[in-house]
């Protein structure tokens, strides 16, 4: 689980790494660790912005933010309660709400995206196939592994 805190720890941990290898590798330099660092700080500053504007205490995964992602083929469970879109004609646009817990088999993961330019969160997403062969989708938070 995230808070806020959590987030700013790695905040803080991302900018102590940015600034060493600032030292070691100046502007006008090449330095992925140092690039890399310096991006996930900024995420982080946007992801404790959006939780904070939304009320959000405290999530098992925001953005690009979670413990690990589910593999390909494992079978993971979906939360009772946890909102479901689908390419079903019926549920298109809007979706369903589990009223039960349901277990499936991964598809596809998409890791979350943080856009520090535009201060917006898309979250980790976990695919699988449905019945009839329509696919569907929920947030990370809402898996259990």
């Amino acid at each position: 689980m995230f808070n806020v805190n959590d987030i700013l720890e790695i905040a803080i941990d991302q900018e102590r790494i940015y600034k060493e290898r600032s030292a070691l590798f100046p502007a006008g330099t090449v330095d992925d660790l140092r690039n890399a660092a310096r991006r996930r700080m900024d995420e982080a500053l946007v992801v404790m912005e959006v939780m904070a504007q939304a009320g959000i205490a405290e999530t098992p995964s925001i953005g690009n933010f979670h413990n690990g992602l589910p593999r390909q083929h494992q079978r993971v469970r979906i939360r009772a309660g946890a909102k479901v879109h689908s390419t079903h004609p019926a549920l298109r646009g809007h979706g369903k709400v589990l009223s039960r817990a349901q277990t499936v088999t991964v598809s596809h993961v998409y890791d979350g995206y943080v856009n520090i330019h535009e201060h917006t969160v898309t979250n980790a997403q976990v695919n699988w196939a449905g019945t009839g062969g329509y696919w569907h989708w929920t947030d990370l938070a809402n898996v259990e592994v």
